[in-house]
């Protein structure tokens, strides 16, 4: 019988902790596309824009359709994807 991996801990003193949170269901999908911006999509249909160090929401954009990955980011664009093979 093969010996089960090591399971590693967390350093001492690591935290968890969180920055905020999407209004129903779960969250789907995550994006960091630069340092310090966190995208995030959920089943709540709403696409977020959070600044990290600030441990804050600067943006919430509603969509029509729950939104399960974030395919690309770009300045001024964000495509996304969902479970019926359409990218938006």
């Amino acid at each position: 019988m093969e010996k089960p991996p090591e399971v590693e801990t967390a350093p001492s003193g690591a935290d968890e902790y969180i920055i905020g949170t999407h209004m129903m269901g779960s969250v789907n999908a995550l994006c960091v596309p630069k340092e310090g911006l966190l995208i995030s999509v959920g089943d709540d249909k709403g696409i977020q824009l959070w600044d990290l160090a600030a441990e804050k929401m600067l943006k919430r954009m509603e969509n029509n359709r729950i939104v399960k990955c974030i395919v690309a980011m770009s300045e001024t664009t964000i495509a996304t994807g969902n479970e019926d093979g359409t990218i938006k």
